[in-house]
């Protein structure tokens, strides 16, 4: 049996805390990164990942590193 994966999940996870730390939801972040609402809830419900044009757009519009978003590197690391 084969379940998410779980870097999609850390992922999903780490992008629903930024959007709520930042006053967004899924519409209004689809809005600014010019991509579908279902889009942004396939990326929250761990289902896929952004490509790097639409990581970039969403570390700039939360004001994040991508890499914190990835999981690469802890939120207060630089």
């Amino acid at each position: 049996m084969c379940g998410k994966d779980p870097y999609k999940i850390a992922f999903g996870r780490r992008l629903q805390t930024a959007m709520v730390m930042n006053g967004h939801n899924r519409t209004s972040l689809a809005r600014d990164c010019y991509v579908c609402v279902q889009t942004i809830c396939d990326y929250v419900n761990g289902e896929t990942l952004p490509n790097a044009e639409v990581l970039a757009r969403i570390a700039l519009i939360l004001n994040l590193d991508a890499n914190w978003l990835l999981g690469i590197r802890g939120v207060n690391e630089r």
